[in-house]
Parts: structure tokens; C-alpha cells; sequence
């Protein structure tokens, strides 16, 4: 409707947008590839991840319960699946270590 009323082309630019990974990746100044997306929402980050052919991330809280992922076919899980946002921190830690 908004694009035959105002004759402009339209762009998704929510979750989980290619169009917003690259805006993203493009304000932190970082290639696609180098791009990690930590999100709890199978529908929503993960895909994103794929799609901009970043590393997906998924954490097991919020919507993600740590079962959320398993219904998923093989191409369209995450790379890593960790209980909490915490896990992260402690992973990030080691492997700094």
C-alpha cells in the first residue's frame, strides 16, 4: 500500500534484513564475514547471521529457550548455541586467555 501510494521502491530494514546487517556491519566498520550475531529469536537473528554470512549465535534466553534451535534444519541453525548472553563473556575471556 505505501509503495502505490508513494511510488518510492521499498526496503525491509527490520530483523532480519540483509538491508540491516549491512548497515550494521557497515557502522562498525567491519566486513559481513567478521560480523558475530548473538540473538535469542530463531526467526529473527539466526537467519540474519545467514544471510549476511556472519557468525549465528544463539543464546538460550528470552524466546530461545536452549530447545528453540534443535527444530531447525542443519543450514539454518546457529554456528554456536550457548545457555546465556553470560556464556559469552566467559567464552570471549578464554579465548583472550
Amino acid at each position: 500500500m505505501i509503495q502505490s501510494m508513494t511510488g518510492c521502491q521499498l526496503h525491509l530494514v527490520g530483523k532480519p534484513s540483509l538491508h540491516a546487517f549491512r548497515c550494521a556491519a557497515g557502522r562498525l566498520g567491519v566486513p559481513g564475514p567478521r560480523v558475530v550475531v548473538v540473538g535469542d529469536d530463531p526467526e529473527l537473528e539466526v537467519p540474519m547471521a545467514h544471510r549476511g554470512r556472519a557468525l549465528a549465535v544463539a543464546v538460550g534466553t528470552g524466546i530461545g529457550t536452549p530447545g528453540a534451535f534443535d527444530h531447525l534444519p542443519p543450514a539454518r541453525r546457529p554456528h554456536l548455541t550457548l545457555p546465556g548472553v553470560a556464556d559469552l563473556l566467559t567464552l570471549c575471556q578464554q579465548l583472550d586467555s
